[in-house]
């Protein structure tokens, strides 16, 4: 008799335990299903039911990518707040902004790529295909996403999988506008680079090196970054010593020491001769033989 009641009870819990899984999936089912209405109260109800807000699909699709796909801001607000991943890339390796920038294309609202990228969805996380969401931009003609991307300081050295730079690309898809804005941003961080090495801001330099700059890039009179750090500056130690760490960084990364101002021809070790940077001098000459 006490075993029969036993089997009773482990049943019923069985039994329960099944109806509470198909329970979760069916409002997991309802939820993702329900993203691609604009319906923002079966959203809410289904993840108060239990449903996973960062639960994939087959393809790796999770609700917040399912909504971002459709367009609907209301629904990737409230996703948010609630505390959807960012982070969780489909299958492909495709963030969120970039399923959102391909489904909506030709049409998709501003707004919501604005909200992604405030929220801290990646800008340059990479596809399996080495795809970002700028190229995808950049491809699509999207040139007010192009724009928003670059000024959201978007990686514009990466390569596609062709081993095309940003402005390759934007340039083999005969978009002039986004060749225009690229290249305008090259610029920038160009100037901002040879900045960093006259201020000594080593931080800077080095995070910009890192993204793809070109360490031999030429500003104003055609001075590049080694000649502006090998000038040292005689009024202030600590920047003197930052700017000596830079010659020695810029050295390490092969930068070209031959290169000349076009005012007075003068290369970094001339420079460097000129201001009486002696330990410049020592660097830039040791590197010269070596």
């Amino acid at each position: 008799m006490l075993k029969i009641k036993l089997f009773k009870i482990l049943f019923i819990f069985i039994l329960s335990s099944i109806f509470k899984n198909m329970q979760s999936m069916q409002d997991q089912e309802t939820l993702n299903r329900d993203l691609f209405s604009s319906d923002i109260e079966i959203v809410k109800k289904a993840l108060a039911s239990g449903a996973n807000i960062n639960a994939q699909d087959e393809h790796g699709y999770t609700p917040i990518i399912n909504a971002s796909c459709n367009g609907n801001i209301t629904v990737v607000k409230f996703l948010i707040e609630a505390g959807a991943d960012l982070t969780i890339t489909s299958n492909s390796k495709w963030t969120v902004l970039m399923h959102n920038i391909y489904s909506q294309r030709e049409n998709s609202e501003l707004e919501l790529a604005k909200l992604l990228i405030n929220s801290s969805c990646s800008i340059n996380a990479m596809s399996k295909d080495n795809v970002t969401a700028l190229n995808q931009a950049v491809a699509y003609h999207r040139n007010d996403l192009v724009e928003l991307l670059i000024n959201a300081r978007s990686n514009v050295y990466t390569k596609t999988h062709y081993n095309q730079t940003t402005l390759e690309h934007a340039i083999d898809c005969w978009n002039h506008k986004a060749t225009e804005l690229i290249q305008t941003r090259i610029k920038q961080l160009e100037e901002e680079f040879i900045h960093a090495a006259q201020e000594g801001e080593t931080k800077v330099l080095i995070d910009l090196i890192e993204q793809g700059v070109d360490i031999n890039a030429q500003g104003e009179f055609n001075i590049t970054a080694l000649i502006r750090a090998a000038q040292g500056s005689k009024k202030d130690p600590d920047q003197a010593k930052r700017k000596l760490d830079i010659v020695k960084i810029l050295l390490q990364h092969k930068a070209n020491t031959s290169l000349t101002d076009n005012i007075i021809r003068y290369s970094a070790l001339q420079w460097a001769k000129e201001c009486d940077n002696k330990e410049a001098v020592n660097l830039l000459e040791n590197h010269k033989q070596n």
